[in-house]
């Protein structure tokens, strides 16, 4: 199990944390990509990693948490997994709670999870019907989001918000 990164001293989080990481994207990459394929497995690590995701109070363990999901979702050798992943609307509705974050640094590791998302050109209807219906409220926190951080300057940001928006006006 997944015990570890939800301890509540900093040091041992990040340290198991980093050990994960390295497992997964680095290490026995090839091992994990295959384990996570396998629906059956993705379903009893997720149904767990998920859990983490959602731990209040803890900022190492979700920030790690979706830091790493952002990393392995941007990694071509897990496309099958983060197709599964974004396919799920229970994924979604998670990643658009988890936006509203206090910590700026986390909503942004958030947001680069919800941004593959909208990129995914074959949205399962559940997903894409939640974010039609939610398309209002969702443009109106983009552009609050940067706001609230101070980050207008930052180009890439600025871009993948504009990309974000695009994507969601084409949602027919």
């Amino acid at each position: 199990r997944f015990a570890l990164p939800v301890v509540q001293n900093f040091d041992v989080a990040g340290d198991a944390w980093a050990t994960l990481r390295l497992f997964i994207v680095h290490g026995e990459r090839e091992v994990a990509q295959n384990f996570l394929m396998e629906r059956e497995n993705y379903e009893s690590f997720f149904s767990v990693y998920n859990t983490l995701l959602e731990t209040e109070n803890n900022y190492v363990t979700q920030r790690s948490g979706w830091r790493l999901l952002n990393e392995v979702m941007l990694d071509k050798g897990f496309f099958k997994t983060t197709m599964m992943y974004v396919d799920d609307p229970n994924n979604l509705v998670r990643c658009m709670k988890q936006l509203k974050q206090q910590s700026r640094a986390t909503a942004f590791e958030v947001f680069h999870v919800f941004k593959v998302f909208l990129a995914n050109p074959n949205k399962s209807l559940n997903v894409h019907r939640l974010l039609y219906q939610n398309k209002t409220k969702i443009l109106k926190f983009l552009d609050d989001f940067l706001a609230d951080t101070g980050r207008r300057e930052d180009e890439g940001l600025t871009r993948d918000r504009e990309v974000c928006e695009e994507k969601l006006l084409e949602l027919g």
